[in-house]
């Protein structure tokens, strides 16, 4: 406890030192025509990644506080009262639910973790991962607007992602059976923690 304590404060008195470095002895004035000298297939690289990270992080915030309400407000045996009792028509349902909360996959991450940590079988899982970012009405809307023509590839978008899921699913059953791969990590770290607590 006391080497977390002073490691911390080392690493704050470093940033702090740092900080008051760049205030006072960096000349930022010189790097304001510095983009010139860059070549322009990597500015276009970064305005690729700004973008794609201020997309993201509005709904990977999204998951995260769906994921902190689950751990608070969703016990255990609500989940188990939920889930159908067979382990393969469990995943039926599963394959629907994007159709029922329109998530894309930065969103549905965090809130399948939280929900495989409070007992949601983990083949059950990662039928939602796998389903849901598709199996939601705003890809059936745009898949139908990218393809008006076409109904044929709106079915087979849907079709193969309902098999290709339950596959997955199934071939996750067979090689983990019930066993929850997250809790068993949860457990362990926690473990060790008290194991490092007890050493300190």
């Amino acid at each position: 406890m006391v080497f977390n304590r002073v490691s911390k404060e080392l690493v704050g008195i470093a940033l702090i030192a740092m900080f008051l470095f760049l205030l006072f002895f960096v000349d930022f004035t010189s790097l304001v025509n510095l983009h010139k000298n860059i070549p322009q297939e990597w500015l276009n690289v970064n305005t690729v990644f700004l973008s794609i990270i201020f997309e993201a992080i509005p709904f990977i915030l999204l998951g995260v506080i769906v994921s902190s309400c689950i751990q608070v407000f969703v016990t255990e045996d609500m989940i188990q009262k939920v889930i159908p009792k067979s382990p393969i028509v469990a995943m039926i349902p599963a394959v629907f639910v994007g159709v029922l909360f329109p998530m894309c996959e930065c969103v549905i991450i965090p809130i399948v973790r939280r929900l495989i940590q409070k007992g949601l079988p983990l083949h059950v899982g990662i039928v939602i991962l796998m389903s849901a970012p598709i199996m939601n009405p705003v890809v059936l809307l745009s898949t139908v607007y990218a393809f008006p023509k076409n109904d044929y590839v709106v079915y087979a978008r849907f079709g193969i992602t309902i098999l290709v899921a339950l596959f997955i699913g199934l071939i996750v059953y067979y090689c983990y059976r019930e066993r929850n791969v997250l809790k068993d990590v949860e457990v362990s770290v926690q473990t060790r923690k008290k194991r490092v607590g007890k050493m300190l």
